[in-house]
């Protein structure tokens, strides 16, 4: 019998079933799955009884898990350009949208907005800033990005997040200098 307590202690999942014949000393992996969809945040405890036919207990062991926010999973992102081809000089405008789909807020998520020559893998004019999100909310940002200075080639807006220790690029739109 295997039963999982959630963070406040109350049953969260049970799972009765047979496990055969085990001689003494033997291991036996079995592989269950827990739904954890919009499980509440916290730490869990597996408690697991082997059980004999009349229902005495031969064995027993535990352990736990954690259920956290997964960054990666709870925003998405869009970027869109103005243009798809420009000529050196024109300006280009890229509206980032970041968007909150997780069942948590969010809290000083750092977001980076980037301009980067795809051809050469140099990133220009990276604006870097700290937001939270609400679940649900959505952020949206409107830039015009001088195209002074860059090579003919292809280019991109990239929208990117900090989630576990790394930026993540979330979006991006090409477009083409000429």
């Amino acid at each position: 019998r295997l039963t999982i307590r959630d963070p406040a202690n109350a049953v969260f999942f049970t799972k009765d079933g047979p496990l055969g014949q085990l001689v003494p000393g033997a291991l036996l992996d079995i592989g269950i799955s827990v739904p954890l969809v919009a499980a509440p945040l916290g730490l869990y405890r597996i408690e697991g009884k082997v059980l004999d036919a009349t229902g005495a207990v031969l064995a027993t062991g535990g352990t736990g898990f954690e259920v956290r926010p997964d960054l990666s999973k709870s925003l998405t992102g869009k970027v869109t350009v103005g243009l798809p081809t420009l000529e050196i000089g024109a300006p280009q405008t890229c509206t980032d949208t970041l968007t909150n789909v997780g069942s948590q807020a969010i809290t000083n998520l750092e977001v980076h907005r980037v301009l980067v020559n795809l051809d050469t893998q140099v990133s220009h004019d990276d604006r870097a800033v700290t937001l939270s999100l609400a679940v649900g909310q959505v952020n949206t940002d409107t830039r015009t990005l001088a195209t002074t200075g860059l090579l003919p080639g292809n280019h991109a807006c990239v929208l990117q997040a900090r989630i576990d220790g790394a930026l993540k690029t979330l979006a991006y739109a090409p477009f083409v200098v000429t």
